[in-house]
């Protein structure tokens, strides 16, 4: 479980991205978040797994308060939160097989990440996890070789390698394509039905209202909406953007695309 208490955000230019937000997200949930951009999405997102600091109120995962750990301890708690980013986030020059094994650094001293010491059960989980995303057979290509959906495959199977009970993603699709964005999303749901806990923010309304368990709107800082998808009305939609969303804001007929099936297949 996540809790956000009265949580308070500043930049250094003194800019308030975050004002005052509460909220709790249950194990299991999957949650976007939506709102303009600057409102304070890939803020919340950053603050969760310490990569910003708060200026007040507490973050708690699973009754720990986030925000007042350091060092080895802070290390061992962001074991699991897995982090999923809009570029991706891969070391491009390095094979897709050890960009996956990197998601098990915060298991390890510097000296066996340096030299890539891993055990042969950490081998085994990251083949499996590459497996589980249609990507086996990319594991020893270099990642700049990749396609962009197959990429944030990658991204999405070093993450599952961490063993992560939360999975942040940060504007995890915007890169995509429409088809390829559609199959990523699933593979989100994939994750999901493990039990992972995902918060991502969304670009697209209606991307949000497809996949999404639950949607929380933010705008300027402040939390202005948080309820079902079914919930995401036109007059919603106003409260969080100041406006109703044109049909070319969104990312087409998705419905008319095909679903694809839950077991992955390779692009």
């Amino acid at each position: 479980m996540i809790e956000l208490k009265h949580v308070d955000k500043v930049y250094s230019n003194g800019y308030k991205a975050l004002s005052d937000v509460s909220l709790t997200i249950n194990d299991g949930e999957f949650v976007s978040i939506i709102g303009l951009s600057g409102a304070g999405k890939s803020t919340l997102i950053r603050c969760i797994n310490r990569m910003h600091d708060i200026q007040a109120g507490e973050i708690l995962v699973d009754g720990v308060d986030i925000s007042k750990l350091k060092g080895k301890a802070l290390r061992e708690e962001r074991r699991n939160i897995g982090m999923i980013f809009q570029s991706f986030n891969l070391v491009k020059r390095s094979s897709v097989y050890k960009n996956v094994l990197a998601g098990r650094v915060g298991y390890h001293n510097t000296f066996d990440t340096i030299f890539g010491i891993y055990s042969k059960e950490e081998k085994m989980l990251a083949l499996r996890s590459l497996d589980k995303f249609g990507i086996l057979d990319k594991a020893y290509v270099r990642a700049d070789q990749l396609s962009g959906g197959q990429q944030q495959r990658v991204a999405l199977a070093r993450s599952l390698t961490q063993e992560p009970k939360l999975i942040l993603a940060d504007e995890p699709v915007a890169s995509l394509d429409p088809v390829t964005t559609l199959s990523v999303m699933n593979d989100f749901t994939r994750i999901n039905r493990m039990g992972i806990t995902i918060l991502a923010n969304m670009h697209h309304v209606d991307l949000a209202k497809k996949y999404s368990s639950r949607i929380i709107g933010i705008r300027a800082g402040k939390i202005v909406f948080d309820g079902k998808p079914e919930e995401v009305t036109d007059e919603v939609c106003i409260k969080i953007y100041g406006r109703s969303l044109s049909s070319n804001e969104k990312l087409g007929n998705i419905d008319e695309v095909q679903e694809i099936p839950d077991e992955p297949a390779g692009e």
